[in-house]
C-alpha cells in the first residue's frame, strides 16, 4: 500500500489533528476502566472496523465516499484510523462501563453515542474530510448504532472469556 501526501494542507488535515487530540486528551484524562490489554485491545479492534468499513464501501465498486483530499490513501487518513476514531469508541465504553446502562437507558446510550458520532462526522464533512460520492450523513448513524453495540458486545465479551470482574457490580 502506498500512502499519499495530502493534496493541500489545509481545514480537514487541522480537524483532523485538532479532534484526535481533544479526543486524546480526553481519553487520557479519564480514570482507568480495563486493563491495559483491555484498552489495548479496544483500540486495535476500532482501527480494524475503521480501515475495514472504509476499505469495504468507501472504495470500488462501491465508492461512497473519499476520505480527506483524495481517493487516495493519505498520511492523514492514518491519523484518522489511528487516532481520532479509537479514543471515541474508548470513551463510549468507559462511559457504558461507568454508568451500566440496561433496557431503554442503555438504547438511549448506543443512541446518544451514535447522535454524536454523527455530528462529529457532519463537522468532519463541512471541513472537508469527507468527500460524500453516494453516501449520505444519515446512513452514518445506522452505521454509528451498530459501532457502539458491536463494541459494547465486544467488552461484555471479553470480560466474560477473561473473567475480568465489572467494577461496581453486585453493589447496592
Amino acid at each position: 500500500m502506498i500512502l499519499f501526501p495530502a493534496v493541500a494542507f489545509d481545514a480537514n488535515e487541522w480537524f483532523v489533528l485538532i479532534s484526535a487530540l481533544f479526543v486524546i486528551l480526553y481519553a487520557l484524562w479519564l480514570p482507568n476502566r480495563f486493563p491495559l490489554f483491555v484498552t489495548g485491545f479496544i483500540l486495535l479492534f476500532n482501527i480494524f472496523l475503521g480501515v475495514s468499513v472504509d476499505f469495504t464501501i468507501g472504495v470500488k465498486p462501491l465508492d461512497l465516499y473519499d476520505v480527506n483530499d483524495s481517493p487516495r490513501f493519505e498520511y492523514m487518513d492514518l491519523a484518522i484510523y489511528f487516532i481520532s476514531y479509537p479514543p471515541v469508541a474508548y470513551i463510549a465504553l468507559h462511559y457504558y462501563d461507568r454508568h451500566k446502562p440496561r433496557g431503554w437507558t442503555l438504547v438511549l446510550f448506543v443512541l446518544g453515542w451514535a447522535a454524536l458520532t454523527t455530528g462529529l462526522e457532519w463537522m468532519a464533512d463541512k471541513a472537508g474530510t469527507f468527500q460524500y460520492n453516494r453516501w449520505r450523513l444519515e446512513w452514518s448513524f445506522i452505521v454509528y448504532i451498530a459501532v457502539y453495540a458491536i463494541n459494547i458486545a465486544l467488552l461484555a465479551t471479553i470480560r466474560r472469556l477473561l473473567r475480568i470482574p465489572v467494577p461496581g457490580a453486585g453493589k447496592g
